[in-house]
Parts: C-alpha cells; sequence; structure tokens
C-alpha cells in the first residue's frame, strides 16, 4: 500500500527515525472475510482454498499472529493463505465477537436475508431490520478488535479472518456510526481492511483490501 508523505518539520533523515520509532509502537491487523463457499455445509472447497493460497502465495507481509472465528470456514481459509505464503504466525485462540454460529444467527435474521435477496447489501437490511440493535452488534465487533490487539506485541502484524456482515459492522463502529461509505458497504470473498492500533489505543482504517475474483 502506497501512503501519501506528509509535510513535517527536521530533516528527512529526522523524519524517517520519528516514523521508526513510530512503528515500533503501533500495532496492524490485516481483517478479511473467509473465502470462497464452494464446499459441503459452507465450507471453503477446492475453488476456495485456490483463491486462499493464490492470495497467501501474493503476500509478502511477515505475520506475527493469526486469528480467526470459532466457524470452520475462517481456520480452512486462513490455512491455506499461511501455508501458501512466506511465514507462520502464531495460532491464536478462537474469536467470537466478529462471527460465530450464534451470533450470526442473531444477525442474519429470516427478514435480512429476504431483503438481501431482494437486492439489498446485507449491512443496509441489518440497520433496516435491527435498529439500535445494529448498533450493539457493531460494539460487540469494536470490543473484538481491541481484544485482539491487547494479545499483540508493539510492532507486530496480525492476520485475522472472519465473516461478512460482522467486517461492515466494524467498520461503522471504527467510523463513528457515520454513513457508511460505498467502498466498506460490503466485502466480497476475502476482502475486508487494514487496521492500525497507536500507542495510545486509538484504532483507525488505513486501507481497504481489495481482491480479484478468481479466472
Amino acid at each position: 500500500m502506497k501512503k501519501k508523505s506528509r509535510m513535517g518539520s527536521g530533516t528527512p533523515k529526522g523524519r524517517a527515525k520519528k516514523r521508526s520509532r513510530k512503528s515500533r509502537k503501533t500495532k496492524i491487523i490485516y481483517l478479511s472475510r473467509h473465502s470462497i463457499k464452494d464446499g459441503p455445509n459452507s465450507t471453503v472447497g477446492p475453488k476456495g482454498l485456490a483463491l486462499a493460497m493464490r492470495e497467501g502465495a501474493k503476500s509478502t507481509r511477515l505475520f506475527s499472529y493469526a486469528f480467526h472465528s470459532p466457524i470452520i470456514r475462517t481456520l480452512q481459509t486462513l490455512a491455506a493463505f499461511i501455508l501458501a505464503g512466506v511465514c507462520r504466525p502464531k495460532l491464536m485462540p478462537v474469536v467470537y465477537g466478529l462471527g460465530s454460529e450464534e451470533l450470526l444467527a442473531k444477525i442474519m435474521t429470516r427478514r435480512v436475508r429476504r431483503m438481501v435477496k431482494q437486492g439489498a447489501t446485507s449491512f443496509e437490511a441489518i440497520r433496516q431490520c435491527h435498529r439500535d440493535q445494529g448498533r450493539k452488534f457493531a460494539r460487540t465487533g469494536l470490543t473484538t478488535v481491541h481484544e485482539m490487539f491487547s494479545q499483540m506485541g508493539h510492532g507486530t502484524v496480525a492476520v485475522a479472518t472472519f465473516h461478512s456482515p460482522c467486517i461492515e459492522l466494524l467498520v461503522w463502529a471504527l467510523l463513528g456510526f457515520k454513513r457508511l461509505p460505498k467502498k466498506y458497504a460490503s466485502f466480497g470473498e476475502m476482502e475486508g481492511v487494514v487496521l492500525e492500533q497507536d500507542a495510545e489505543g486509538n484504532i483507525r482504517i488505513l486501507d481497504r483490501i481489495t481482491v480479484e475474483a478468481l479466472g
């Protein structure tokens, strides 16, 4: 990801040292949706594994930690991504607040699913069907991300695989429950966001993860 340069005082060497000190204090999570559910019982099948391995082979990031939900397709995605990559991160305990069978059942009600079939995004349907409860789901995701960051060392990077619409709800909470920009309204397979936590514990979105469909 390319970042815009910032104007600042001091010499280039001095600014580089400041950036280096800052990077040692920050933590980053590459948080994305699971891969294609082309296997039995909504698991990741051959196409999904191929996509995860393709993305893993393209990645040059040295991840220190790996997070996933209790649903098997997130672990399948993560395993394929890691096996095809250049590093072997520490597998962390299962994370529930960004997707479990129970949580997704509460979020994706029949009414929500019906609206999605009619063309609404999952996020739009949740906002309309759940009202204030939607914010509660979003805050659960935000609390979960804070807990994940708390398990990481300063200056480290993690990869995490979870679910839509939990990622959209998380972004909504991170943006202060303001109108969700179109680019965050929905995420395809293995798409998501890059999150950074600074030394004071503040979390911000660095970038959107975009993935090309399998050819």
